[in-house]
């Protein structure tokens, strides 16, 4: 039997590398004719993949189109376009929106900061109240782009 080499560990054979990951033998040997192996163990659904656009690196393309305001169909063709190398036009937020500032941290708009904040919709918008300060304010703290905030995770 030869090894088995799954995410950088090495296996002496397929039936070392199922029992550790807890699964049949059959799958190991699929999971290697289909090149797969680093999906084995791993649940079902789709991976998230590292992103770099506009000159920033991301976890995810979700994560790359909540910074941005657009969806992940929009990130995917700029990083298509950025590999073939045409120039991307500058990113414009709407007329109407307008700049907020929470804590320190500048937004482009009162709802990218509910969503990047992972605050309800319309919490900006509602009458201010001392528990909605604290919500904002302990959101703003634990913002990752906040000087708090990496303090707190």
């Amino acid at each position: 039997m030869s090894p088995v080499t799954i995410r950088g560990r090495i296996f002496a054979d397929a039936h070392e590398a199922a029992r550790y990951f807890g699964v049949k033998l059959d799958t190991i040997r699929r999971a290697s004719r289909a090149g797969t192996l680093d999906r084995v163990g791993i649940p079902r659904g789709p991976r998230p993949c590292k992103v770099a656009v506009r000159g920033k690196r991301f976890v995810s393309a979700r994560a790359a189109a909540d910074f941005f305001g657009v969806t992940r169909n929009v990130i995917y063709a700029w990083v298509a376009a950025e590999a073939r190398g045409e120039r991307l036009p500058p990113v414009r937020w709407s007329a109407n929106s307008k700049p907020v500032r929470v804590c320190g941290v500048d937004f482009p708009s009162m709802n990218r900061a509910e969503r990047l904040l992972a605050l309800p919709k319309g919490t900006f918008a509602r009458k201010a109240s001392a528990a909605k300060a604290e919500a904002i304010l302990g959101a703003a703290m634990r913002y990752r782009g906040h000087p708090a905030g990496e303090a707190l995770t």
